[in-house]
């Protein structure tokens, strides 16, 4: 069956040749999407992959950081009243 309306007319008056070419020709470009979805999905696995370092940085930071800020604040508020 026809991928777009009307193409089976069309291919009804090209020579073998020339049907050959466009079949050859669609299964390029499609091996053409393959390879891109596959890129794609590649690409998409390295983000995720690099966001979970990311957050397991944050995480290993945050774990790490001093805990003055809470007694600086308490300090300051001391200081004021």
């Amino acid at each position: 069956m026809p991928a777009t309306p009307g193409a089976g007319i069309m291919l009804g008056s090209l020579s073998n040749e020339e049907r050959q070419k466009l079949e050859e020709e669609r299964e390029r470009l499609y091996q053409q999407l393959d390879e891109k979805d596959e890129e794609i999905n590649q690409h998409s696995q390295y983000v995720e992959k690099l966001k979970e370092q990311m957050l397991e940085q944050e995480e290993v930071r945050f774990l790490e950081e001093p805990r003055f800020s809470i007694s600086v604040g308490s300090e300051k508020t001391k200081k004021t009243t």
